[in-house]
């Protein structure tokens, strides 16, 4: 696994949710840490989200681009999976190819852009787990980007 720190770019202040780490594997070879990228070539991405709130964060809609171009899939997606106050959780997104054109900079690049997201309180009522609502989580947009070298092109 590509492991990446925190990035300032990008990052506001006072957003108590943020963007923390993306991590890109070879698709089906989560435990293999690529050196780079190949084009035409499936990747795996998930994304870690920190929240330095005070209650459970729920509900994150992204917008992910690869060398600049926005991946349209992710424009209806809302990921309901929690991450507790003070954690960092990961959330998995969708796998990605890979451009086969090269970039001049001979490089790939991907942003991710925590669009929205909304605080959460868990209750019990009647033995049901209900998810209420709270608000909706300010700060946000917060954006991260890395680049990753273009291996297996010939120059």
């Amino acid at each position: 696994m590509l492991f990446y720190p925190l990035g300032v770019a990008g990052q506001k202040a006072d957003a108590l949710v943020m963007v923390e780490d993306i991590v890109v594997t070879a698709s089906g070879k989560d435990d293999i840490s690529p050196k780079g990228l190949a084009p035409g070539t499936l990747y795996s991405l998930r994304v870690k989200v920190r929240n330095a709130g005070t209650q459970k964060a729920f509900g994150f809609a992204f917008a992910v681009k690869v060398d600049g171009n926005a991946l349209g899939v992710y424009e209806p997606a809302v990921y309901a999976q929690a991450v507790d106050p003070g954690t960092t959780g990961e959330i998995t997104l969708y796998n990605f190819y890979t451009p086969d054109a090269v970039a001049k900079s001979g490089k790939v690049s991907l942003e991710i852009t925590l669009k929205e997201a909304r605080w959460v309180e868990l209750k019990k009522e009647g033995g049901n787990e209900v998810w209420a609502p709270t608000g909706d989580i300010k700060g946000l947009p917060v954006s991260k980007s890395v680049s990753f070298p273009r291996i297996g092109v010939s120059k």
